[in-house]
């Protein structure tokens, strides 16, 4: 079995481990950083994953980003793409119930937030996803884009296993708080 299998297998059992409560306990500080982060006030769109499978709930940044008046999108996967955004008219659900949005789509565009689930994150910046490569095709060569980690402290990791393609996210979002990646600092 490879690193990034057993990375991911491990971070996957992890998650599924914390107790309702303090998973929306840990759940609600990790979005209350990514709230804080100096360029989330300049994002246009808040594009925003919805939680499958223990990930870090997404709700309170949908809430805020609308009181701040701000359209939220979704991603639409299709394998070997970039994500395409949506906002959704509807949801459905596919076998496993992993959410799926329907509505017209949209192209990432500048000032975008776009905040990126993972299950391993390294101080880099590097993420170890579901392994398809999605957000890596989406953020390629776009640095007009502010993209933010969302995860638990415990999925901060030394170094994540990491190919040519992968993207890393400018800062990370945690229930132990924000760290900004790569220079971050200055960028907003």
């Amino acid at each position: 079995m490879s690193d990034k299998a057993q990375l991911r297998r491990a971070c996957r059992a992890e998650r599924r481990r914390l107790p309702p409560a303090d998973h929306a306990t840990r759940s609600e500080a990790a979005q209350a950083a990514l709230i804080g982060h100096p360029g989330v006030a300049q994002a246009r769109r808040w594009l925003i994953y919805r939680a499958y499978d223990h990930e870090v709930c997404t709700l309170r940044l949908e809430a805020e980003a609308l009181r701040r008046g701000r359209p939220v999108l979704f991603p639409r996967w299709t394998r070997g793409a970039a994500l395409s955004w949506v906002e959704p008219a509807q949801w459905t659900f596919e076998p496993g119930g992993l959410p799926v949005p329907h509505g017209p789509t949209s192209a990432l565009t500048s000032h975008d937030l776009v905040v990126v689930p993972g299950l391993a994150f390294d101080a880099q910046g590097y993420r170890l996803g579901q392994g398809g490569g999605a957000y890596d095709r989406t953020l390629a060569g776009r640095a007009d884009v502010l993209a933010i980690g969302l995860g638990f402290a415990f999925q901060k990791v030394r170094s994540v296993p990491r190919e040519p393609w992968d993207v890393p996210v400018h800062a990370l979002a945690t229930d132990a708080g924000l760290d900004l990646l790569q220079g971050e600092e200055t960028r907003h």
